[in-house]
């Protein structure tokens, strides 16, 4: 299928500016993704129509703590991600395209009107894009994301944030929720480990809160790579300054893939809450730990309060979801501050 935002260049070559990478990719080549190739039929998406991965999830395994806690969420993915983090934890999807180099994907052919149709059958609400990155395979989800609408479907993203400006406003009118992940900020050395620049992922999170999205963040704590306190310090302020639009997810980093550093110590994770806390941020969960949530220096930390009045809103254990008491309006009852998110 032709591919979507590029530029092309001279001797063939073609320029995709679908994410912040800017690939140039010559004739019978892919960009670093693995899915956008140039062929004698010109640019091309190979990630269109085969599904790697389908079926229904918690919307809080997402994680979405703020989108109508305790709905399910139809989720799907086509393999491929243009960034390859040594502890991807879906890394047999993600970096398959990359490792395989071939112009054959693997998974279920469905087209877009068929996997919404799944979405529509097995009850959700919601559907998401999620497990690799959901921008590599833009011109599919796009599709899925304006027929789901139509069906009465909400819809969300779980993404890395590195999509370019040009789709990013194609999508944000059909976007209901989204999760970025915010994998380091401001330090050098982990921008190089990425690829990337950590700004861009910032200005994506901006926009979607500006576009109304209801946006949450994650970062998985990873030692060795965005533990160093000054590190973890331009994290906080950065989630700081989103103000009362801050949900904050810290992840807890478990040995996978390329890096075989020990899991993230509780310390530094009460760390980072504690100083989260202190930053301001106003909601704040610990994900990926949960038979460490017991410990005092993590109480609370899947459980959603009212930053103003501090009631107790939404109480939760791993995906189960207790009460829920914010209002279809998206209020405190108690105190009618205002909580960001999809409540109705």
């Amino acid at each position: 299928m032709q591919a979507a935002h590029f530029r092309e260049l001279e001797n063939g070559r073609f320029r995709c500016d679908l994410c912040c990478r800017h690939c140039v990719i010559a004739p019978g080549e892919v960009g670093f993704c693995g899915v956008r190739a140039v062929t004698d039929d010109g640019f091309i998406t190979l990630a269109f129509d085969r599904i790697a991965a389908a079926g229904v999830d918690p919307i809080e395994k997402k994680p979405l703590y703020h989108a109508n806690p305790g709905a399910r969420i139809f989720s799907f993915a086509i393999t491929g991600c243009n960034l390859a983090c040594p502890w991807c934890q879906n890394h047999q999807m993600s970096q398959w395209p990359r490792n395989h180099r071939t112009p054959f994907l693997p998974g279920e052919k469905l087209t877009p009107a068929d996997l919404v149709a799944r979405a529509v059958a097995s009850g959700c609400r919601w559907i998401a894009a999620t497990y690799t990155e959901p921008t590599v395979f833009f011109e599919y989800a796009l599709e899925v994301a304006r027929l789901a609408r139509a069906a009465g479907l909400k819809n969300a993203w779980v993404t890395n944030g590195t999509i370019e400006k040009s789709p990013l406003s194609e999508l944000l009118p059909l976007l209901d929720s989204a999760n970025v992940d915010l994998k380091c900020y401001g330090d050098r050395a982990a921008e190089q480990i990425l690829g990337i620049r950590s700004a861009h992922v910032g200005e994506t999170i901006r926009a979607m809160i500006d576009a109304g999205v209801s946006t949450e963040v994650t970062t998985c704590l990873v030692p060795g790579f965005n533990d160093a306190p000054d590190h973890l310090a331009k994290i906080i302020a950065f989630m700081a300054s989103l103000g009362p639009a801050g949900i904050w997810h810290v992840s807890r980093y478990h040995p996978m893939y390329q890096w075989d550093a020990p899991p993230t110590e509780v310390a530094s994770l009460a760390s980072a809450v504690s100083a989260g806390r202190a930053a301001g941020i106003p909601f704040i969960y610990v994900g990926n730990a949960r038979f460490l949530l017991g410990n005092a220096r993590l109480d609370g930390g899947e459980n959603t309060a009212c930053p103003v009045c501090d009631a107790l809103l939404v109480t939760r254990r791993g995906y189960t979801v207790g009460a829920c008491r914010v209002t279809p309006a998206g209020t405190c009852p108690d105190c009618g501050a205002q909580i960001p998110g999809v409540w109705g």
